[in-house]
C-alpha cells in the first residue's frame, strides 16, 4: 500500500541530466528521497552543465538509460515492483519479472522453443543462457554460482570446441553518413579511422579522457560508417552525438537498432559454418580479421563482419531484422554434424572452462578483452 506522492521512476533511481533529442534541456527529477539524495543529484547536474560530463559514472541516473517506449503502464508496474523490493537484498544478474514480456526479438519464440533463460535489457528481451535442467525456465540469482553455472559452462565448451550461434540484437547500429563523416569521427572517436571495408575498435571520450562508449566503427563507403554499441546505452550515446554534431548539416546519423539484426556464430568451425552458406570466399585472405563483406546468404544479403568477442574465431552477421528468422534457418540446416550450438550472454560474459583460455566482458559493452594471439593466426 502507497500513501503518499512520492515520485519514482521504473527502476527507483533519479532520472538527471540532459534529455536525449534535445540540446541545453536538462533533467532533475524522480528524486524519491529529497534531503538525501538532493545535493549528489545537484552536484552532478552542475557538473554536466558546466563541465560537460560528471566527476563519477552515473549512467544509474542517466535519463537515456530509458527510450521512448516507456509508458504509463510499464512504469506503474515496475514502479510497484521496486517499491515491494525497496529493502530487499538485491543479487547480481538478478532478473525481475514485472512488466515482462515486453518486446521480444523477432529469435525469442526459438530460444524459448530451446529452453533459454532470458534477461531484459531496454525493454527488449535477451537471451541470457540455456537451461534445460531449471524449472521453470529461470536462473536462481546468488552470491556464489548461480544454478546456470553447468549450462552455461556447457555452452562455453560447445563454442570453444565447435561452432556456437547468438543474438546480436543487443548491439546498438548507427548508420553514419555525409560529406564531413570522417573529419566529425575523427573528433568524436579516439584511435584511427578504418579504411574502406574494415572495422576498428574505437572508444568516445569525454573532454576530460573518460570512457563513455566503446564502438566497433566499420567503414562501408568513404563517407558512410556502421557504429556498434550497446543496445542498452543507444539513447546515451545519441544524446552525446547531438550534443557535437556540427552545425553545418554535414554529418547525418539513423539509429538502426531495431532494423538492423543478425546472429553471431562463433568458434574453431565457424568459418566451415559460413562458407556453406554464402556465395563468396569467406577464406582468411579474403576475409581477414577486422574486415567485412557484404554477400548473399539463403534467401537474404548480408553484411558480415570477421570480428568476434570471445576469443576465437567468428563473425557478426547482420541481416534486417524482419529477415532474421530466414537466416537462422539457414545457419541450422547447415550446422548440425559442426556441433552448432546456441548460446547466451552468460557464455559471452563468463570465463571459459578449466584450462581454456579466460574471457572478460565489461559491463558497459558486450564486448572483451581477448586474451589470444592478436591479430590471431587463424
Amino acid at each position: 500500500m502507497i500513501n503518499g506522492p512520492f515520485t519514482f521512476s521504473p527502476d527507483g533511481n533519479s532520472l538527471v541530466e540532459p534529455v536525449p533529442g534535445l540540446r541545453n534541456y536538462w533533467a532533475a527529477c524522480a528524486v524519491m528521497a529529497g534531503f538525501s539524495q538532493g545535493s549528489r543529484v545537484s552536484l552532478t547536474l552542475a557538473e554536466w552543465m558546466v563541465e560537460g560530463a560528471a566527476s563519477r559514472d552515473v549512467f544509474a541516473l542517466d535519463v537515456a538509460r530509458f527510450g521512448p517506449w516507456i509508458t504509463p503502464g510499464y512504469t506503474r508496474r515496475k514502479v510497484i515492483e521496486y517499491y515491494q523490493r525497496r529493502f530487499a537484498v538485491f543479487y547480481p544478474n538478478e532478473e525481475l519479472p514485472a512488466a515482462r514480456p515486453c518486446r521480444p526479438t523477432p529469435m525469442h519464440g526459438y530460444w524459448q522453443a530451446a529452453d533459454a533463460v532470458f534477461g531484459n535489457v531496454y525493454r527488449m528481451e535477451t537471451l541470457n543462457c540455456f537451461t534445460p535442467a531449471c524449472s521453470p525456465l529461470r536462473e536462481i540469482p546468488s552470491f556464489r554460482r548461480s544454478d546456470g553455472f553447468a549450462a552455461v559452462g556447457a555452452e562455453c565448451r560447445a563454442v570453444r570446441q565447435g561452432v556456437g550461434i547468438g543474438d546480436i540484437h543487443t548491439f546498438s547500429k548507427f548508420m553514419v553518413h555525409g560529406p564531413a563523416v570522417a573529419d566529425w569521427l575523427d573528433f568524436i572517436l579516439a584511435g584511427r579511422l578504418p579504411p574502406v571495408g574494415r572495422l576498428a575498435l574505437a572508444p568516445m571520450l569525454i573532454e576530460q579522457g573518460g570512457v563513455i562508449g566503446n564502438f566497433s566503427a566499420a567503414r562501408l563507403t568513404e563517407a558512410r560508417f556502421q557504429l556498434t554499441a550497446s543496445y542498452a546505452a543507444q539513447d546515451f550515446h545519441r544524446c552525446w552525438f547531438d550534443q557535437h554534431l556540427p552545425d553545418d548539416g554535414g554529418v547525418v546519423i539513423d539509429n538502426l537498432s531495431d532494423d538492423l539484426s543478425g546472429l553471431h556464430i562463433a568458434g574453431p568451425r565457424a568459418r566451415d559454418l559460413l562458407a556453406r552458406v554464402v556465395r563468396g570466399d569467406v577464406g582468411s585472405a579474403a576475409l581477414p580479421f577486422m574486415s567485412l563483406a557484404e554477400m548473399d546468404l539463403g534467401v537474404t544479403t548480408a553484411r558480415i563482419p570477421r570480428v568476434s568477442y570471445i576469443g576465437d574465431l567468428g563473425y557478426e552477421i547482420y541481416v534486417p531484422t524482419a529477415e532474421v528468422v530466414a537466416l537462422y534457418h539457414e545457419l541450422m540446416a547447415h550446422g548440425g554434424d559442426l556441433g552448432l550450438r546456441p548460446f547466451g550472454a552468460r557464455a559471452t560474459a563468463c570465463p571459459m572452462p578449466a584450462g581454456d583460455v579466460l574471457a572478460w566482458r565489461p559491463a558497459e559493452h558486450p564486448a572483451q578483452t581477448r586474451l589470444y594471439q592478436f591479430p590471431p593466426a587463424f
